[in-house]
Parts: structure tokens; C-alpha cells; sequence
């Protein structure tokens, strides 16, 4: 599942209990053999839900091969959506193997010579300001050697003003993150009520 149930996410089918609408992947086997089958894909993305939910003794299914350089050597970046740097922080901090899944990143990163990536959610400047997050950020750094790179929607209301924006930013460059993308909630799902029209996205 994931941290937070946003009205606006277009992968809200997950979260309902309808099973013909809901996409999972539970096979790594599976996912390995499209890949071994499929060379000219270098870029791969988890996300869900939240991956970051699982426990690392689950993640490893996915993960730790990527550990060995010689193990689909075409797959060069990887990158992890989650919403947890912000809304559950402690699970680089404290969680029982917070230590383990730093940890793996960082030989996937050192060992086997990928480029690792925390796709955070972040939405407002706000979220970035507890001690908790910005500890949390230094060990993923420093410890886990990923890089942070940030994404979010334009949310009525909430952010739909370049002010807001432009204060996230620059203090998601001070904190050595990435500003990734800004983008509009797709039209699925109960996101009305966050919506901004594509013309005053523009002017944003």
C-alpha cells in the first residue's frame, strides 16, 4: 500500500479492494526475464503503492541482484517512488532495519555500479522542515550514497503559487536534492477538488 492515500493519485484502483482494476507484481523472476529479454531498457522505476512499505527482506527479492555488476549490466539506474522520506521518516531512521535497507542501497550503488535514486513525493517546503526528515535525507546521502530527487503535483489550494515552488526548491537544492518534476494529477480518480487548469499550471 503506501504512506498516504491521496485523493488526487491516479493509482487509487490499488487502495479500493477491486481486484480486476488493481496491478501488482509479486514474480521477480518474471520481471527479470522481460528485462534479460529487453536490452534497450536501462531505466527501472519502483513504485506501487509505496515500496518503501516493505520490509528490506521483501525489497531484496527486486533489489539485491542488482548487487552483482554482471546481472542485467544493461539496467543502470534505478530509481524508488516513495512518499516515506517525509511522511514516515523513520524508516531510515529507526525502523528495525533501517540499517539493512541503507545498507543495500548503498552496495547497489558501490558493488554493483548503478545510479540509485529516491524519487521523493514532496509537495510543500513544509514537508522538509521536522529534524526527523532532515536526518533522514543525510543518511540516505551519506550513507546510503543515493540520490534525492523530489516530484509533486500542482495541488489547489495546497501549492498553486510559483511562491511555493520556487521557497521548496531552493531549499531542496540547499538540502542537496534534486527538483525533479512538477506536474498536473492525471484525470483519474477523486482529484477534482486539487485540480489546476493546464493554462494557469502554465503561468505557475
Amino acid at each position: 500500500t503506501c504512506h498516504a492515500y491521496c485523493t488526487y493519485c491516479f493509482r487509487w484502483a490499488q487502495f479500493i479492494g477491486d481486484s480486476d482494476l488493481k496491478f501488482a507484481q509479486s514474480d521477480a523472476e518474471s520481471v527479470f526475464a522481460y528485462l534479460e529479454n529487453h536490452p534497450e531498457v536501462t531505466d527501472i522505476l519502483f513504485t506501487g503503492g509505496d515500496p518503501m512499505i516493505m520490509k528490506t527482506r521483501f525489497l531484496r527479492r527486486y533489489l539485491e541482484p542488482f548487487k552483482d555488476p554482471k546481472f542485467l549490466p544493461h539496467i543502470q539506474n534505478l530509481r524508488i517512488g516513495t512518499r516515506s522520506l517525509t511522511f514516515w521518516p523513520q524508516r531510515f531512521l529507526t525502523d528495525d532495519d533501517a540499517e539493512e535497507v541503507l545498507e543495500l542501497m548503498n552496495e547497489i550503488r558501490q558493488v554493483g555500479q548503478r545510479h540509485v535514486a529516491i524519487m521523493a513525493h514532496l509537495g510543500h517546503a513544509r514537508e522538509l522542515q521536522t529534524a526527523k526528515v532532515r536526518q533522514a535525507i543525510r543518511r540516505l546521502q551519506n550513507e546510503a550514497k543515493v540520490v534525492i530527487r523530489s516530484q509533486a503535483p500542482l495541488m489547489r489550494g495546497i501549492n498553486d503559487d510559483a511562491k511555493i515552488w520556487a521557497e521548496k526548491w531552493r531549499m531542496e537544492v540547499n538540502l542537496g536534492i534534486v527538483p525533479y518534476y512538477m506536474f498536473l494529477a492525471r484525470d483519474t480518480g477523486a482529484q477534482s477538488f486539487f485540480s489546476v487548469p493546464l493554462a494557469e499550471a502554465h503561468d505557475i
